[in-house]
């Protein structure tokens, strides 16, 4: 993050990763790697609070005074021109502030992160006579002078009621966190990403809004450009071994466990093969590429790896084991995949 909040980091440029302890030249996937460890980080910062695929907005004093907003918004912007990660996590009434404006937004008390400030205004809300309703107001007395709604309590009718509860939603998802929204809006706004949501809202919405599009063997399978040799002996295995590929995918989709029990599925493949967890909505560039494993190929130094698949994130290049059967071949690429998952999470 200190990078990005340098004077002299220049956002329309890309930038060149390298991880402590590796070496070579960042040709995307070390890139890509970066970008999804950053947003995951993000995605936990203290400025945000909700479900997980439904984060709002919240107000952070000390956040808003070191300018983290604008600098979260920033990154997000950097990410999304340069084929990084979405942040498809915010609520879909983030998203409404962002592309019709804070003051058109209607937000509903289910907005309200906080618990029991959502439960004060929901009795608010839920109280059907007077009686019902003072003891609403008397439980919720502090956030209703907070808001300074105290002249709305003043009598009972549902119009009343009804406006009392607008006000408190309004107060507490919008107008609390209008300053953090306008600092993070205007980090968004680098490379004038903020004015293309608001002209091509539609089309902008799952980049910010979480879509259930589970990811399938179908989608995985036709991500992939395979390179098949020229000699038909050679091909006749590697279609053989493309057809195991395959089968592996399915068997992911329905659900793997490794030899201690740990579930493996086709995310942890894509993580393997990219460096990241999700399809980006621009696709992978450069595509990617299959190529075939032949042993009488390997280096002396890829020797002792024989059997298992190897992976290029920076050029998106994954080379899969041509072996005999399928039962070997699964077994290899959970192998392989579990190494690299057993890294990442340590």
């Amino acid at each position: 993050m200190r990078a990005f909040g340098r004077k002299t980091f220049k956002v329309w440029s890309g930038i060149d990763v390298n991880f402590s302890g590796e070496e070579g030249i960042d040709m995307g996937g070390p890139r890509r790697e970066f970008m999804q460890l950053a947003l995951k980080k993000i995605h936990n910062l203290p400025i945000f609070a909700g479900p997980d695929s439904e984060k709002m907005l919240v107000l952070d004093y000390s956040a808003m005074n070191k300018n983290q907003y604008h600098l979260v918004g920033k990154m997000m912007a950097y990410f999304i021109v340069h084929r990084g990660p979405f942040p498809d996590f915010f609520s879909p009434c983030v998203f409404d502030m962002l592309s019709k404006g804070i003051d058109s937004v209607h937000p509903s008390v289910a907005h309200i992160v906080d618990y029991e400030q959502r439960e004060q205004v929901q009795k608010v809300a839920d109280a059907s006579n007077k009686t019902e309703y003072d003891s609403a107001v008397l439980g919720g007395i502090d956030v209703i002078n907070l808001a300074g709604c105290m002249n709305l309590t003043i009598g009972y009718s549902e119009e009343k009621k009804d406006s009392l509860v607008c006000a408190l939603t309004k107060f507490l998802v919008v107008d609390r966190v209008r300053s953090p929204f306008e600092q993070f809006q205007e980090g968004l706004q680098t490379l004038g990403v903020v004015d293309e949501i608001k002209s091509n809202s539609d089309q902008w919405r799952d980049v910010f809004v979480h879509v259930a599009c589970p990811l399938t063997a179908n989608v995985f399978s036709n991500l992939y450009t395979v390179h098949w040799s020229d000699v038909d002996s050679r091909k006749d295995a590697e279609r053989r071994t493309w057809a195991f590929f395959k089968d592996f995918l399915i068997d992911l989709e329905d659900g793997c466990r490794d030899e201690e029990g740990v579930h493996v599925g086709l995310e942890d493949l894509l993580v393997f093969a990219s460096g990241s967890d999700k399809i980006p909505a621009l696709g992978f560039s450069p595509a990617p590429v299959a190529q075939f494993l032949h042993t009488e190929d390997l280096t002396q130094n890829e020797r002792h790896m024989a059997g298992l698949p190897h992976a290029n994130t920076c050029v998106m290049q994954i080379r899969l084991p041509v072996l005999e059967d399928y039962i070997t071949f699964k077994s290899r690429m959970m192998a392989a995949i579990t190494m690299v998952t057993t890294f990442t999470t340590h």
